[in-house]
């Protein structure tokens, strides 16, 4: 069974953070599951929703864990990770040609864990 966690960049701070999610009123908040944030801090911190993505349940080849869109790289080429139809999927930009995750993780390498949107043309795979 996966473990059901979130990452997203924090709105107000530059650290990303993986947790537990919660919206409310509109906005997205995580609650760390780590212990670098310390235990003065506040339980929930605002996270930018374009930056918010659940993880996968799979590594890369390095044992990186793979969030929702995070990039990828697998043969020469760079992928999103998106859930499509219910399933993880490595998709190459303009969504025309697409992997199920599960039957590449072993071979591929996760490039770039922002989480924005980016041309292909930026991502050094």
């Amino acid at each position: 069974m996966n473990e059901i966690e979130f990452r997203g960049k924090r709105k107000y701070g530059p650290e990303y953070l993986i947790g537990d999610i919660s919206h409310i009123d509109g906005s997205q908040f995580i609650s760390p599951r780590n212990e670098s944030v310390p235990s003065n801090s506040p339980d929930w911190f605002e996270v930018d929703p374009n930056t918010v993505g659940q993880y996968t349940g799979f590594v890369d080849k390095d044992r990186s864990r793979i969030f929702g869109k995070d990039h990828i790289s697998y043969a020469g080429k760079c992928y999103t990770v998106k859930m499509v139809d219910g399933c993880w999927r490595a998709v190459l930009q303009g969504g025309s040609y697409q992997f199920y995750l599960s039957e590449i993780t072993s071979y591929c390498k996760l490039v770039r864990e922002d989480y924005v949107t980016v041309k292909q043309s930026e991502l050094l795979c």
